[in-house]
């Protein structure tokens, strides 16, 4: 399949980026214009077979049908313009990454996709004393997850009415290589391996955790499923494997 992807240099982006490819799919990476992150997708110094860079602003996404040839498969959008731990406080930052998102739907629509895949996050939920589920009901306190839940509840509506299949992939936290230094697991990696202690709150909160490499094929799983996505509801929670106690 031929398949966009926004976001790609993002530490999720990367994972999903990595697999796709590795599944032999051709990639359209979409970057911003003089990313000085491009490299990491290389691989011994030059970029994999079947990727394609295309260094394009998230808000001139209109130009990629001009760009690629022949249209493409899938658009699975991951670029967000808010997604730093400071901008996502950022109102109007969270609102232009949401006309963003749609207009990406139109652009996929205009590239001749089946299918837009969009990348959401826990923070649509909120803050909750229960396992969260696809069901449970979303109820975000800052304006980035607002800004997340906004796409899934507009999009989801564009794509009927132009005829695309819509799937919302809801991201909780994610570690591996290459995530943030400042990310709890990777401080702690840090510390432990200094023979230092590491400081912490009271650990009453749960959180789920979901490996670099599973979130990648998760992704790719959604982008090749055969079916309809919103058969099944449109939204997945993408997290780690859960025991009887959670």
């Amino acid at each position: 399949m031929k398949i966009v992807v926004t976001g790609a240099t993002s530490f999720v982006g990367l994972g999903v980026v990595r697999e796709l490819l590795h599944r032999g799919h051709q990639v359209y990476a979409v970057l911003r214009e003089h990313s000085t992150k491009s490299d990491l997708l290389r691989e011994n110094g030059k970029f994999p077979q079947g990727l394609t860079i295309l260094e394009e602003d998230l808000g001139n996404l209109s130009k990629l049908p001009e760009r690629i040839p022949g249209g493409c498969d899938v658009f699975l959008h991951m670029g967000w313009r808010g997604a730093g731990s400071d901008s996502r406080k950022n109102e109007s930052v969270q609102e232009e990454s949401v006309q963003d998102a749609l207009n990406a739907v139109r652009v996929a629509k205009a590239l001749g996709c089946r299918r837009f895949l969009f990348t959401g996050s826990q923070a649509e939920y909120g803050v909750k004393s229960e396992l969260t589920d696809e069901e449970t009901v979303c109820e975000p306190t800052s304006p980035y997850g607002r800004a997340k839940l906004a796409v899934r509840q507009q999009a989801e509506v564009l794509c009927r009415e132009l005829g695309l299949d819509y799937g919302h992939a809801r991201i909780f936290s994610t570690y591996g290589p290459g995530d943030h230094p400042w990310s709890l697991l990777s401080s702690c990696v840090r510390v432990f391996r200094a023979g230092e202690k590491m400081t912490m709150t009271a650990c009453t909160q749960l959180w789920n955790f979901m490996y670099i490499d599973d979130a990648g094929r998760a992704l790719a799983d959604l982008a090749e499923y055969a079916g309809n996505l919103t058969d099944h509801g449109c939204v997945y929670n993408l997290g780690g494997p859960m025991d009887e106690t959670g």
